[in-house]
């Protein structure tokens, strides 16, 4: 039986389904499962995990490079990866198909750096933004050079801004001790460390040098010049300082001393100071919670 069309003066319409890339995807995700139709073997660690690269190059900016541009690997049945832990690679293939990444306290370095590898920027940033809301003061310096490894920019000023705030504490953990020299004078450099007195930058500098004195004393100049000694209080240099045997037995380091002590003996020559940087520290975060409190505590208090 033929069919003839409706003359009916209307323009075309298109059929959406609104579930067509969910159901297709959940369906592929189920022939994956049964391991039907994959042409694709990942090699990790020993574990092997069987995909489509339709699905692992649409969804995974490394593999459509892979398998698009020709790479030797395009030809391959079985690619063997080594930058990346076994559990992260299952993770990431199952978000290839379902669009999930689950992050946890255990696993989300892995996922940092297999997202790092993959070229998953929005995973990426979501394992930064996960750390940022766990940083404590015994692990935000191992972190903050973890994210300088993977160029994470967000998440390092996070950990300084986090460092910076909780200079005190942080100097007593043993993550400080274990800094490197550059690491050291990049911290002391800031002006926005949280300090009551420049005195508590000394304490913590000698701390770290002795923590390690055989092989750290001949640091100490290059680390004290980011100490603002000319703002450390006269008695504090004189009875202090000046009676520090690191300081006493290190000549550049007593030079240092001395040209602090001119600050204060000759004011007038204040302005021919060449070591130190002279500007007060000061902390922008901790300016905000005192102002918060104050908010906190009128809206308490007077409404």
């Amino acid at each position: 039986m033929s069919v003839k069309p409706l003359h009916v003066n209307l323009a075309n319409e298109n059929y959406v389904d609104s579930n067509w890339s969910n159901n297709g995807f959940i369906k592929m995700e189920e022939i994956r499962r049964m391991g039907k139709l994959c042409d694709i073997t990942i090699s990790v660690d020993d574990h092997k995990f069987t995909a489509h690269r339709i699905v692992l190059a649409s969804s995974i900016p490394y593999f459509n490079a892979m398998f698009l541009n020709e790479m030797i690997e395009s030809r391959q049945e079985v690619i063997t990866i080594n930058s990346v832990d076994h559990n992260a690679m299952e993770q990431f293939i199952n978000y290839s198909y379902n669009g999930i990444i689950t992050i946890t306290n255990e696993n989300v370095q892995s996922l940092l750096i297999a997202a790092n590898f993959f070229h998953l920027k929005n995973i990426k940033t979501a394992c930064c933004e996960f750390i940022k809301k766990r940083l404590t003061i015994q692990d935000v310096l191992p972190i903050r050079t973890f994210a300088d490894q993977l160029m994470c920019h967000d998440l390092i000023l996070c950990c300084n801004r986090f460092a910076n705030k909780n200079f005190n504490k942080i100097v007593h953990t043993q993550p400080f001790l274990d800094l490197t020299a550059a690491e050291l004078n990049e911290m002391l450099q800031r002006d926005d460390l949280n300090v009551e007195s420049e005195e508590q930058i000394y304490e913590a500098i000698i701390e770290w040098v002795k923590y390690d004195e055989a092989k750290r004393k001949e640091q100490l100049p290059e680390i004290l010049e980011h100490c603002r000694l000319p703002l450390i209080t006269p008695v504090y240099l004189f009875e202090k300082i000046k009676n520090e045997d690191l300081i006493k037995n290190n000549m550049v380091s007593r030079d240092l001393l001395d040209e602090a002590c001119f600050y204060h003996l000759l004011p007038e020559k204040r302005s021919q100071l060449k070591a130190f940087k002279l500007k007060p520290r000061f902390c922008n975060d901790c300016k905000l919670d005192i102002f918060i409190f104050a908010v906190s505590y009128l809206t308490l208090n007077f409404l």
